[in-house]
């Protein structure tokens, strides 16, 4: 893997970025943190501070700042691989409806009379998810769906269908109308130490799986026939590599609910940054996600405070010019 010194500066920007937002972010809020406590609380040092302090950084900033910076990554890497294996800028979880799929199947646990751990959401909206996917590659697999961009639509419409499903359970559960109503613009508040491990436990394998397959990814540049003259198993592994985004998509939304867009912007900056060798891409989407969605975070619960806007809002705002441009830059692709 070529690592040039402007591919090293870009990882040492998102690596130092990705560091102070989440300072900035363990500071701001209802209660002010200093900077230079959190730091020395953070390495074990002596630190003068009010009581309520280690209480509020413990139990309630780090957690969620942590999981913010999780699910950004997940987001993200999710995004690169639907991306990579789509060969399309305008693929990302939100888009192809593996979101809306987590979101009914997290919908449709909230309908059963069990007990709703964070495990329990996780594989259901995993099924969920898993189940958008199928379908979605289903309708390629069969003819109906004869491009990339054609695959993007099915996307589209599944998510549709997967949202109006769970507006109908919303109607029948009038009992977990707010929760699923503040799961589908999707919040961040309230995540605990039993979520940050199951995003972390998520997170290593589906990061290893798809770095694994940085020249699977690179070879489907080239197009299928030529993948498969490089002795890639397209079949397989694009079955591999579908099933691993949409665990980790589902493993986010299963925490934070539907964050759109963060699958879509990250990569793409990356790309036209980095290039589109996947061993550098990878682990950069990473990062960049983590540095997105830290900060997102921590203006939804800022920028009108002491009200707190769902984070999904604003990843919305920034995403959807986003993705306008990206449409208009490839309608001679559509």
């Amino acid at each position: 893997m070529r690592f040039s010194a402007k591919n090293s500066s870009i990882f040492i920007i998102l690596s130092v970025a990705l560091l102070v937002t989440l300072i900035v972010a363990l500071s701001l809020g209802a209660v002010r943190l200093p900077g230079q406590w959190i730091i020395r609380t953070i390495l074990g040092l002596p630190a003068e501070g009010l009581d309520y302090w280690n209480l509020i950084f413990w139990r309630v900033r780090l957690p969620r700042v942590l999981g913010a910076a999780l699910i950004g990554a997940i987001l993200a890497l999710s995004g690169t691989a639907f991306q990579g294996i789509l060969r399309n800028p305008l693929a990302d979880p939100y888009i192809l409806g593996v979101s809306a799929g987590a979101s009914l199947g997290a919908a449709v646990m909230s309908l059963l009379p069990l007990k709703n751990t964070v495990y329990a959401w996780s594989i259901a909206a995993f099924l969920g998810a898993l189940t958008v996917t199928f379908l979605v590659y289903k309708l390629a697999s069969l003819g109906i769906v004869r491009r990339v961009q054609d695959l993007l639509l099915a996307g589209v419409a599944m998510g549709s269908l997967a949202s109006s499903i769970v507006s109908i359970i919303l109607v029948l559960n009038r009992a977990s109308m707010d929760k699923v109503i503040m799961w589908m613009m999707g919040s961040l508040s309230g995540i605990s130490w039993q979520a940050i491990g199951m995003l972390t436990l998520y997170l290593i394998p589906g990061f290893v799986i798809l770095v694994l397959r940085s020249r699977v990814f690179d070879a489907l540049l080239l197009g299928e026939e030529a993948a498969w003259n490089l002795g890639v198993d397209v079949y397989k592994q694009t079955r591999i590599i579908l099933i691993t985004a949409s665990f980790l998509a589902a493993a986010a939304v299963s925490v934070s609910g539907v964050i759109g867009f963060v699958g879509l912007m990250v990569p793409h900056i990356l790309r036209m940054l980095l290039g589109p060798n996947h061993k550098l891409l990878l682990p950069a989407s990473l990062l960049g996600g983590g540095v997105l969605l830290v900060a997102t975070d921590c203006l939804s619960r800022t920028v009108l405070a002491p009200t707190e806007l769902p984070v999904g809002v604003i990843t919305s705002l920034l995403g959807a010019p986003f993705f306008l441009y990206l449409l208009k830059r490839n309608k001679e692709n559509l």
